[in-house]
């Protein structure tokens, strides 16, 4: 019996806080993937090729969503005058796609971090587990079309104060 198929709520959450769904969708895609479950639960990262993912959820305030984040940078080492630009351009984009359907893009508060994440809606999805796999290779190719994008960026923003401190 699937966790999903059990008399109890799938869509709530567990005596701490957490949802039914996720734990089912992550244990499911850690039986899949011979992966340990409990660290991908404590948020624990997942690294597919050169690129870092971990999963998270909103307890109560989304019990049937599972978030996927990849690790796309960080701005640390980034002046405020280099960061501003590239932040605008993440702005930028979550403002001209629905983030239900193209993810978004988030800057951590801790380090400087810019991820992207993207929501699977586990109360539409027949198999969790299936559904996180299918989305992390998705991911995979669209993070390197990302990293692509910033960096060019950061070639724009070094060509315009070159020419302006010129």
């Amino acid at each position: 019996m699937s966790a999903l198929d059990s008399p109890i709520n799938p869509f709530g959450v567990d005596a701490y806080g957490v949802p039914r769904a996720f734990t089912a969708a992550v244990t499911e895609f850690a039986e899949i993937t011979k992966l340990d479950a409990q660290a991908l639960l404590r948020g624990d990262s997942l690294q597919i090729k050169e690129f870092n993912f971990w999963f998270q959820h909103y307890g109560e305030y989304d019990p049937a969503g599972l978030t996927i984040f990849v690790d796309i940078g960080t701005a640390e080492n980034l002046t405020p005058e280099q960061e501003i630009p590239v932040l605008r351009q993440l702005l930028e984009n979550n403002a001209n796609n629905p983030a239900g359907l193209c993810g978004f893009f988030a800057r951590l508060p801790d380090g400087g971090q810019i991820v992207y994440g993207f929501r699977l809606a586990l109360d539409q999805t027949a198999n969790g587990g299936e559904a996180v796999a299918e989305m992390l290779l998705s991911l995979v190719s669209a993070t390197q079309l990302m990293r692509d994008t910033l960096a060019q960026s950061a070639e724009i923003l070094e060509q315009n104060m070159a020419e302006f401190s010129a």
